[in-house]
């Protein structure tokens, strides 16, 4: 893959060029390939359409601003290093693209969320050339997520006595069923990730963003227990820059549970006998914007959090 690398001068891009190699991409950009007697306009304007993506290490370089703006016209994919969350925000218009809040020497914490970006760009990739061979166009309005037929549900075990670990690989099969997107998992951790799932979802990025950390809890719905795991996927979507979290609980009592949610950074909660019901009818995009739309209802009629 080639990559349009774009930075102000005064930044040091030798943990990003380490990166890069390490994952063997290759990168171009002005700063480093002038060519006498040219304009650089022209120059830049090829090394873009040549590229596969954009990254970007973004802070107040009109030169990074300017080569952000093109690259929107060319619709290039984007991944953008940005400053600490805490000392600087990103312009509006740049919330959509993907991004991360790193330095440029924090190998680590780039790689992660580096790493995502690549595995959806890669699977946008076999998509487009799956549809030049005739397949089926999928817009992004359409939700043509799975779902799970009555049959399957009534076939499952008893949820009762399912704790723990097996309460996680239920769920994980459950995903597999959907044919969700798994990109991170409990038992392959990427550095100091210890949610159970990530996953993507294509139709969801343009609205709640993507990865969606998803945690699961098995023991019996405790609104103190519930609460803290919210809290704690509020302090994962933080620490790993995601835009929303998913909360998949065992209730097998039925017992109400009300205004488990956070919405600034956005948790979402269901239970699995719930979910299971909806996604009969639903899919899980379908889903997900359904609770956030609740969420989103509850929040801005009463003012709670």
């Amino acid at each position: 893959m080639r990559c349009f690398l774009s930075y102000s001068y005064k930044t040091n891009i030798s943990v990003i060029k380490k990166l890069l190699a390490d994952l063997d991409i290759s990168y171009i950009t002005p700063l480093e390939s002038l060519e006498y007697g040219n304009s650089i306009l022209p120059i830049f304007t090829r090394q873009m359409k040549d590229s596969d993506f954009v990254l970007a290490i973004f802070d107040d370089s009109t030169n990074v601003s300017f080569e952000l703006g093109m690259a929107m016209a060319f619709k290039k994919p984007i991944f953008i290093i940005a400053g600490d969350s805490k000392e600087q925000k990103l312009p509006r218009y740049l919330e959509v693209p993907t991004y991360t809040f790193a330095k440029p020497t924090d190998y680590n914490k780039i790689k992660y969320s580096f790493d995502l970006f690549l595995n959806n760009l890669t699977l946008k990739k076999d998509k487009n050339f799956s549809d030049i061979l005739g397949k089926k166009t999928i817009t992004k309005k359409e939700f043509k997520g799975k779902k799970l037929s009555h049959d399957y549900i009534n076939s499952l075990d008893n949820l009762n006595n399912v704790k723990g670990i097996d309460f996680e690989r239920f769920v994980g099969e459950i995903f597999s069923k959907l044919e969700l997107e798994v990109l991170a998992q409990n038992k392959v951790k990427e550095n100091d990730f210890i949610a159970d799932f990530s996953i993507w979802i294509d139709e969801l990025n343009s609205v709640i963003g993507n990865p969606i950390i998803v945690e699961t809890k098995s023991f019996e719905p405790n609104m103190g227990k519930l609460r803290n795991a919210i809290d704690q996927l509020a302090c994962y979507l933080k620490k790993f820059n995601s835009k929303v979290a998913l909360l998949i609980y065992n209730n097998p009592k039925g017992i109400p549970v009300h205004d488990l949610f956070s919405y600034s950074p956005l948790v979402l909660s269901i239970s699995i006998q719930e979910l299971l019901k909806k996604l009969t009818e639903k899919t899980l995009p379908e889903i997900i914007l359904e609770l956030r739309n609740k969420v989103a209802h509850k929040k801005f009629t009463d003012g709670s959090v």
